[in-house]
């Protein structure tokens, strides 16, 4: 077999297995994207039956798979399947020295890249970014860079809208290439609205994605000055290197993609800005990397990585035993929360309900029974646009013979940065009829 091609079939493999049954504690949102793209596929309107929080292109893309099965394991494939191009680009661009970075995308520890491997809008934003250092590498149409610039603003609008500027201004004294790239950059854009359209949801996405945005920034749980603090100053070293050295576009992509880390500044959203700096780094870089043995060496070292961190988080893994439920052939669950799960699901079967809880538990609940997502998905402050509160207090007041989850073992008490909307969940106990108690799930009837 073709060298180059078992090099990307063992990594698929790698990718795969290390999402579903090793690195799962890295998935961070992985559920909630799951969870948009099962929306979609089960019928629910997406900014009016629930909101994917952002622009459309990232779950319509990720459902692709999802329309032969809903099963989350055709998720990770997909996945699987994107980072393999992603590698394919990366080799393109940086020859051998990509391997540096596939290598730390199995890092778990000290710096954990792994969250970055997972599927999601945060992903797919480093991955058009790659593709388009790809294209201004090789010279590619205009029209191209236009396109993939113009899907980024509908794959994360807070991003997307900067790097379309920037691959604008690269050419602005060029009228011909301005002006390909600024038309097919509005195509995206252009589709995106007349789907809305059809929809009927144009307000919801205005309201949902742009204006829940002064909610989450008036949350008095997150903090903004050191937040304000670390974006300036990244700003002023990035701009001073482009000052210095020279004015690549790769630069100024890096320096919009600062924005990543911004509203919510934690190791996921760091580990996805620094893994982006490490790729224009080495993308500008002179050193080469010629050892023909690179690859052994660094699948040798993705396996070490992967082992150690087996071997310290053991005490962990052993909390945690694999089981099957509908969608999720695959999930490990410690044994109490699933006594607990298939305690609520004989209780609440043929029942409407929703859950209210974290994010990931609350698709789980919802899919792994085949209910349609809800708006009760995603539970956090600026997810549902303008007096965003007010109006899932009134979705609650009038539902009728409907029952309501509440986890108790989600709450904001002694945790100084909570989006978790927890006046939600304070309402419901307090007014509705409590009905049973399966262990911290607390469920409630609405007459």
């Amino acid at each position: 077999m073709n060298k180059r091609y078992l090099k990307y079939i063992l990594l698929f493999v790698y990718y795969y297995v290390c999402m579903i049954a090793v690195y799962f504690v890295f998935r961070m949102d992985t559920y909630n994207n799951y969870g948009f793209s099962y929306g979609i596929v089960t019928g629910s309107i997406p900014y009016k039956d629930f909101n994917p929080i952002v622009p459309l292109f990232g779950p319509f893309l990720y459902s692709t798979f999802l329309l032969f099965n809903h099963s989350i394991l055709l998720f990770y494939l997909e996945q699987s399947v994107l980072l393999l191009v992603m590698d394919y680009l990366l080799f393109k661009i940086l020859d051998e020295k990509a391997w540096i970075v596939i290598v730390m995308l199995f890092l778990p520890v000290i710096v954990p890249f792994a969250y970055c491997m997972f599927p999601g809008y945060n992903f797919l934003i480093i991955f058009e970014l790659i593709l388009l250092l790809y294209f201004d590498k090789y010279n590619k149409s205009d029209k191209l860079v236009g396109l993939v610039s113009g899907i980024s603003v509908i794959t994360k609008h807070n991003i997307g809208v900067f790097i379309f500027l920037v691959s604008l201004l690269f050419v602005v004294k060029d009228k011909k290439k301005l002006v390909t790239r600024f038309l097919y950059g509005i195509i995206p854009g252009i589709i995106f609205i007349i789907i809305l359209l059809l929809y009927g949801n144009l307000y919801e996405f205005i309201d949902l994605c742009l204006l829940g945005v002064s909610d989450f920034i008036g949350n008095k749980n997150i903090d903004i000055l050191p937040i304000m603090v670390v974006l300036i100053s990244l700003m002023i070293m990035i701009i001073k290197f482009i000052k210095d050295q020279n004015k690549d576009i790769s630069y100024f992509y890096l320096l919009v993609y600062i924005l990543v880390v911004f509203p919510i500044f934690d190791i996921y959203h760091i580990c996805l800005f620094l893994l982006f700096y490490i790729v224009v780094w080495l993308y500008n870089s002179d050193f080469t990397i010629k050892n023909k043995h690179l690859g052994l060496i660094s699948f040798g070292l993705i396996t070490v990585f992967i082992n150690l961190y087996l071997l310290l988080s053991w005490n962990n893994y052993q909390k945690f035993e694999p089981y099957s439920y509908d969608n999720y052939e695959v999930v490990l669950l410690e044994k109490k929360e699933k006594k607990n799960i298939d305690q609520l699901n004989k209780y609440l079967k043929h029942k409407d309900y929703s859950i209210i809880s974290d994010p990931s538990k609350t698709i789980f609940l919802l899919s792994s029974n085949n209910k349609k997502a809800d708006n009760f998905l995603v539970l956090f402050r600026g997810n549902y646009g303008s007096k965003g509160k007010d109006k899932i207090l009134k979705e609650i007041k009038i539902k009728k013979n409907y029952y309501f989850v509440v986890d108790t073992s989600i709450t904001c008490r002694g945790k100084k940065h909570c989006q978790y909307l927890e006046e939600i969940p304070e309402y419901v106990m307090k007014n509705l009829k409590l009905v049973k108690e399966i262990d911290y799930y607390k469920i409630y009837y609405k007459n």
